[in-house]
């Protein structure tokens, strides 16, 4: 279990996790897929700062 507190409503937010299993592998696939997803990766762009795309 994680406890976060956020800083802009002090509002306690506890989020329970769990390992991911195999019926998850779809979903993250498609997450990482995702333009947002590639543009963050540091470690595909030499460690440059993140790029941000947006859609629309």
């Amino acid at each position: 279990m994680i406890k976060a507190v956020t800083n802009l409503i002090f509002k306690e937010v506890v989020m329970n996790l769990r390992s991911a299993t195999l019926a998850d592998l779809g979903l993250l696939r498609h997450w990482d897929e995702q333009p947002h997803v590639i543009a963050s990766d540091q470690s595909l762009n030499g460690g440059l700062a993140p790029k941000f795309i947006y859609g629309g």
